[in-house]
């Protein structure tokens, strides 16, 4: 049975995976509109929300927070989400899925208690599996979820079965 590290893993591996392909389909969609689809990366759910750019880059940063903790090391600065780029997007979620690939499922990395600090000055002190899955997987999940929704909003024509792609895989015809 697989140790919740390695599912951790997968699960961020194949939904970064899925992110890039939902960029991919939206570029596509966007240039057979006649718009240039780096254009996609301003788009927003509200004027008070971050736009795809930052939900891109904040969904790539819980997987890279992850393999920093298991390393027992600080992650540094984040991609700056104002420069972004779609190549520079793609290059990130490729990046951050391979090192999150690279994370020893097998360790004892998520034992043991730790002291995070926010933003803001704030410190959250987490045990390691409370932190992936009280802090982390939820963090990823909304940015992942809010890029999802920002290119519904926009007319992007996706489905539930391109935000579930990691089950294709799995799908079985009846019998």
């Amino acid at each position: 049975m697989p140790s919740q590290l390695e599912r951790a893993c997968s699960v961020f591996s194949s939904r970064l995976e899925t992110l890039a392909a939902l960029l991919d389909k939206a570029s596509r969609e966007w240039r057979s509109r006649g718009h240039d689809p780096e254009s996609l990366l301003s788009a927003r759910l509200a004027e008070d929300m971050h736009p795809l750019s930052f939900q891109i880059v904040f969904t790539a940063e819980q997987p890279r927070q992850l393999a920093a903790f298991c390393a027992n090391r600080e992650a540094g600065a984040f991609v700056d989400p104002n420069g972004l780029s779609l190549q520079g997007a793609h290059a990130l979620l490729r990046e951050v899925r391979s090192t999150v690939l690279g994370i020893d499922g097998t360790s004892d990395a998520l034992s043991g208690q730790r002291t995070l600090s926010l933003q803001g000055g704030i410190t959250l002190q987490l045990a390691g599996s409370d932190y992936l899955d009280e802090f982390l997987m939820p963090n990823f999940y909304f940015h992942f979820v809010t890029a999802y929704d920002i290119l519904r909003h926009i007319g992007v024509p996706l489905g539930k079965a391109d935000y579930m792609a990691h089950l294709a895989a799995r799908i079985r015809p009846p019998a």
